[in-house]
């Protein structure tokens, strides 16, 4: 990212900084803190197996549809709105499954999650390299710790809130997180559309990270990643799922 201002410079790496952990919690936080409530969500109305099954196992999917998406969504808005639009449709999600009234709107507001998910996976290494192009390394390492740390903490705590609080509580409590990270995203989305602006009627018409995915379709690498991936998530969110309710039982 390049600014004339130093100071407009930093203040907007720092909102990029928020930005980006905040995008990182909410997109482990999200699929992590439902299934060790099943037990409690099936107390109000009946969970089939089959609608377990699609939560457990259809997230891989919806990555790898809504992954591959992404790099449309990124050409034709770009990353900041892009970002805004999937971390946004994370925390609807988490709120119309705190609602839900049945398993298939259980299952709705989890859809919408995924969507969101799959779109944020893509987006958080394109947002540090636009961002943060001379520290990528130390990034990757803030936003990769802090899906692990979003990844075990909802299931710890998940039942005590549920037990003192109500199951919706237990699940709706995350959407503040993906909430507040709409903020700055905003507020750089904005930026992004002025410097563009800008960009335009001076003439000079770079894009910075316009193309970032353009050329991922040609790539044997990315496909083997890509395939890579797919396998080790599907047997990861199908443990999440599912490992909760079998040590419960």
């Amino acid at each position: 990212m390049t600014s004339s201002d130093p100071r407009a410079q930093r203040r907007g790496r720092i909102l990029a900084l928020v930005g980006i952990v905040l995008l990182a919690f909410s997109l482990r936080s999200a699929v992590a803190s439902l299934s060790p409530l099943f037990d409690a969500i099936g107390e109000e109305f009946t969970l089939p197996a089959a609608v377990l099954g699609l939560i457990g196992t259809v997230p891989p999917l919806c990555f790898a549809v809504f992954g591959l998406l992404a790099s449309g969504f990124e050409r034709r808005f770009g990353l900041e709105r892009t970002a805004l639009v999937a971390l946004g449709a994370v925390g609807v999600g988490l709120i119309a499954r705190a609602a839900a009234t049945d398993a298939y709107g259980l299952l709705l507001g989890s859809a919408v999650i995924f969507a969101g998910v799959g779109v944020g996976n893509v987006l958080l290494p394109a947002l540090v390299k636009k961002y943060f192009p001379d520290r990528i390394g130390l990034l990757t390492t803030v936003y990769s710790t802090m899906m692990a740390i979003s990844t075990f903490t909802p299931p710890l705590v998940a039942v005590p809130i549920a037990d003192a609080a109500g199951w919706r509580t237990s699940l709706g409590l995350w959407a503040v997180f993906a909430l507040a990270g709409l903020a700055p995203w905003i507020v750089l989305a904005v930026r992004a559309r002025r410097a563009a602006a800008a960009a335009a009627a001076d003439g000079d018409l770079e894009r910075v990270s316009t193309r970032v995915f353009a050329r991922l379709w040609r790539l044997p690498t990315a496909w083997a990643l890509a395939v890579t991936f797919f396998v080790s998530s599907a047997v990861a969110y199908t443990s999440f799922a599912w490992l909760p309710k079998i040590l419960v039982d």
